[in-house]
């Protein structure tokens, strides 16, 4: 994955975080698959997300620890 597509998924978890303190945890998922675009001869690979059907949102269900690390990490609530 890719910084800029890394920051896009920050930046939505962010969001969605924010938009949830009023209420409390709700996760809401972004389901996707890898669409393979191309190999190096090094083997290398060029992707890009295939974005599935998103589920309905979970309210009260936290983050996988990875994305709970990535808002720890980039966002902190202005009080």
């Amino acid at each position: 994955m890719d910084a800029q597509m890394w920051n896009g998924l920050v930046g939505v978890v962010k969001e969605t975080y924010t938009a949830s303190l009023s209420t409390g945890p709700v996760l809401h998922q972004l389901p996707f698959i890898e669409q393979l675009l191309s190999r190096s001869p090094e083997g290398w690979a060029s992707v890009v997300p295939g974005w599935r059907p998103a589920p309905a949102q979970q309210p009260g269900r936290e983050p996988v620890p990875p994305i709970q690390t990535a808002v720890n990490y980039a966002f902190t609530p202005s009080s």
